[in-house]
């Protein structure tokens, strides 16, 4: 982890306390493969493209580190408690990310350090597959188009290959916000339909559908992708971040 710690006194409250214990227990550990670290350096992507494992701890409020890690092919760590992801509701989270409780953050090190190297790579993989989601690269895309290329096209590329850019805006962040929003209307749908139809609710149980190999996914009574069933199997009274379908 490299970013602010909080080693001040006016910074006593920052990021919940979590950098700061962080460095607590790990800081000054380079020799041994482990770095926490607030010194700054022009080397930040390198450090998180050769890391095995990259934080994500909380700064004033929720922080990019997620997205950092996994736009470098860094297996991200959540140190924060009761946190909601990027896309947690949607995509396998747990195929490509670690969450370590702040009450275990003293075993961070041994734990991850317990994770065999077949699973690893298998997170590894996962995080190749999923990063477009992570990216607005469809955006990115069209602004180049309108510009008609220039330095952004060579910044682009550090992420995929002009020819495939096309593939990966059919899945980046921008796609997978309006699959999510379009599976939550579906849901509203399939929950109206299952009052009147509770039959029909029963023959959609059990059907699973898998979106890059990462989300669990229920397939509904129209076909379509939908959010992962609560383990009643129910659609009624369904909440996502709080919010009921």
């Amino acid at each position: 982890f490299n970013g602010n710690l909080g080693r001040t006194e006016l910074l006593a409250n920052y990021s919940f306390g979590l950098r700061q214990q962080l460095f607590a227990l790990f800081g000054g550990r380079n020799s041994d493969g482990v770095i926490v670290t607030d010194a700054r350096t022009t080397r930040y992507s390198e450090m998180l493209s050769s890391a095995t494992f990259c934080g994500v701890l909380p700064g004033w409020g929720w922080s990019g580190r997620f997205e950092d890690a996994v736009l470098h092919g860094c297996i991200p760590v959540v140190l924060q408690d009761g946190i909601h992801t990027p896309w947690q509701t949607a995509l396998k989270w747990e195929s490509f990310s670690v969450r370590i409780l702040r009450s275990r953050m003293h075993l961070l090190v041994q734990t991850l350090r317990a994770i065999p190297p077949s699973t690893v790579s298998r997170m590894q993989a996962a995080l190749k597959r999923v990063w477009p989601r992570f990216a607005y690269l469809s955006v990115v895309d069209r602004e180049i188009r309108r510009r008609k290329g220039g330095e952004a096209r060579l910044a682009l590329q550090s992420f995929a290959p002009a020819s495939e850019w096309a593939t990966y805006g059919e899945r980046d962040a921008t796609a997978t916000l309006l699959q999510v929003l379009q599976a939550r209307l579906r849901l509203r749908v399939a929950r109206q339909d299952a009052i009147k139809h509770p039959d029909r609710l029963e023959s959609t149980v059990g059907q699973s559908l898998m979106v890059d190999g990462l989300s669990s996914c229920t397939k509904d009574v129209y076909g379509s992708i939908g959010l992962p069933l609560d383990e009643s199997g129910s659609f009624i009274e369904r909440q996502v971040n709080g919010w009921v379908i």
